[in-house]
């Protein structure tokens, strides 16, 4: 969970104290009456988050959201993350014999990854920030993936703890994006020549090696490395998601696999592109399928 890059987020240490105090307090099963509440009142009180959020979803729905529709849609993505949130500050106590009460049992598309496991070289898991891409991360480590989580370092050392504290336990391993990108390469190098899972955000403009693509009819910058690293390595690039149901539960769904194939350094940039394309297109889908559950509570789109 890296911090979103607006100042009055609700990512901020306050609002995730008293998630987390609610979460130890109230149970589960009755979060969704009070998150409906203090989506409402957060819409109504974090104004330029909303203004934010109505300003992706613009693009988002090209047109379609406006008035009392924008308005639901934007009280929906507070309820929403508010819900992420508690479920996540809850995480710590996840097991397998309650996993159940969280995820719908059985994703979809879960021979994608199996297939992909096979071919002995690793698979790099990309998901945008929808829904909660933590937990499909544990529900990977649950059952029994060796799981790798690239990440940029929190700029909050509580944030940063108890995500460590999460990860550990499930023995999940964090690779932290550093300015030494040398020791970050051959940490995930190194993890998919043992054949295992490297997980990563891949929506953001996070990195110096960017490239365009299409993204909602816009001009977009992707981070590009996770695509230089599959080439170099062969591992193929799966696009994962676990968005939320109307049962209040999360549902895992795992994309067919993108593959960067073996190429001369003349072709190399025109297969990253085409590939970036590629994972850029299908993030739109799921993207346009669930608008309320993408969080980045800033200016996507610079215009």
């Amino acid at each position: 969970m890296v911090m979103n890059r607006n100042i009055e987020s609700v990512n901020n240490v306050f609002y995730l104290s008293l998630f987390f105090i609610f979460s130890s307090i109230v149970p589960r099963s009755i979060h969704r009456g009070f998150i409906a509440i203090g989506g409402a009142i957060l819409s109504y009180v974090m104004k330029d988050t909303r203004k934010l959020i109505e300003r992706n979803l613009a693009v988002i729905g090209d047109g379609k959201y406006a008035g009392k529709e924008m308005e639901r849609m934007v009280k929906n993505t507070f309820k929403n993350y508010g819900k992420y949130l508690l479920d996540y500050m809850t995480m710590h106590r996840i097991e397998k014999n309650n996993i159940h009460n969280y995820i719908e049992i059985g994703e979809i598309g879960g021979e994608n990854l199996l297939h992909a496991m096979k071919e002995g070289k690793g698979v790099i898991c990309v998901t945008p920030h929808l829904g909660n891409w933590e937990l499909g991360g544990i529900v990977l480590a649950l059952r029994g993936y060796k799981l790798n989580a690239l990440s940029l370092r929190d700029t909050n050392d509580r944030i940063s703890k108890f995500r460590e504290h999460i990860r550990f336990k499930n023995m999940i391993n964090s690779i932290y994006i550093d300015s030494d990108n040398i020791y970050t390469i051959t940490n995930v190098i190194s993890a998919l020549r043992r054949n295992e899972i490297v997980a990563a955000l891949a929506d953001r403009e996070d990195s110096s090696r960017t490239i365009e693509v299409n993204f909602f009819g816009r001009r977009t910058n992707f981070p590009a490395g996770i695509a230089y690293l599959a080439l170099a390595s062969g591992a193929p690039i799966v696009p994962v998601f676990v968005v939320l149901r109307n049962s209040g539960k999360y549902q895992g769904i795992i994309e067919k696999p993108i593959r960067f194939d073996n190429c001369n350094a003349s072709m190399r940039d025109a297969v990253i592109k085409i590939g970036v394309q590629e994972m850029a297109s299908v993030f739109e889908r799921y993207i346009r399928e669930y608008p309320d559950q993408w969080y980045n509570f800033y200016p996507y789109w610079s215009s």
